[in-house]
Order: C-alpha cells, then structure tokens, then sequence
C-alpha cells in the first residue's frame, strides 16, 4: 500500500472594512477583531484542518485596497502551505434588514459617496479585462439553510452593494 497524500487543508483570508460615510461604527470591524479570540475558545480545530490565516480590517480606499491584495496574495502564494484559499469579506449596508450572502461580485465601482481617499468612480471596471461579474463558487445555498435553520436572518443576493463603496473590493 503506498501513502496517500492528504490534500492541504483550506485557508481563509477574512476582511472587513472600516468606519466609511454613513457608517460611524462598522459593525465587520468588531467582528474582524473577534474572530481569532473566538476561534481560540471555541477549543476545536476548524474541519479539515482550515485555518484563518489572515484577519484584517481594511480602510475605505480603493488606493490602499489594491495595494494590501497584491501584497497579501502575494504573501499567500508564498506560503509552502499551499492549500485553496478563499477569500471571504464582510461589510455592511445601511439599508439592508438581514444578513446577505452575496452570490456575485460587479466588476464595476460605482460610488455613492468618495472613498477616505476622495475618489467616487461612476461605473469604471475593477478589472478593464475582467468579465461583468464572478460568480461565487461556495456552497452557499447549504450555508443559506444552515444559517436560517440557526435562527440567522439571512438571504443570497446578487446585489454587491454596487452603489456603495469599494463595494466588489477585495
């Protein structure tokens, strides 16, 4: 019988942003800040041996943005632990009344109010190359239903916040 060789087990990269016009205490940053300290007490590893690998709460900036994702993927693809990595970011709309799963990402920025840095694009590509949208490949239909059956008011959209801020970013 010759060994097996186990896949290498997926990382996340987890983001949020900051407080932004509108916003005055972003509740992702809390949680960006909670995560690591709950993951530790919950005393049990992730299934398959994931891990977080990286928690960070971004500023509103498209400039800095672009800037921490070049830097952090290239720091991710350095890693010799080379397991999938999926990146998963959290932000916040004023006007929504449940928690959205977001089935899309708009290769479009289109801003209803500048970023911290004073830019307010009006719908510019993210990516000029890039198709219209990606579609995410998760299982969110099943983290939908496990999510609802907990009690979480939640829903899947495909409606990225396009006329928020750096709404597809990262």
């Amino acid at each position: 019988m010759g060994s097996e060789v186990l896949p290498a087990p997926v990382r996340f990269v987890v983001t949020g942003f900051s407080v932004f016009s509108g916003v005055d205490a972003n509740p992702t940053e809390e949680l960006i800040r909670s995560l690591p300290g709950w993951l530790e007490q919950r005393g049990r590893a992730l299934p398959g041996g994931a891990k977080v690998v990286t928690c960070t709460t971004l500023r509103v900036s498209v400039k800095d943005v672009d800037a921490w994702l070049a830097e952090e993927a290239q720091r991710i693809q350095a890693d010799p632990d080379s397991g999938p990595v999926i990146w998963v970011h959290f932000g916040v709309d004023v006007r929504a009344q449940q928690i959205r799963l977001e089935v899309q990402a708009a290769n479009e920025t289109n801003f209803r109010c500048p970023d911290a840095d004073g830019w307010q694009p009006s719908c510019e590509p993210i990516c000029s190359e890039g198709p219209p949208s990606l579609t995410s490949h998760l299982p969110l239909d099943r983290l939908l239903g496990a999510l609802q059956a907990g009690g979480h008011n939640v829903v899947l959209s495909t409606d990225a916040g396009e006329d928020e801020h750096v709404p597809s970013y990262p």
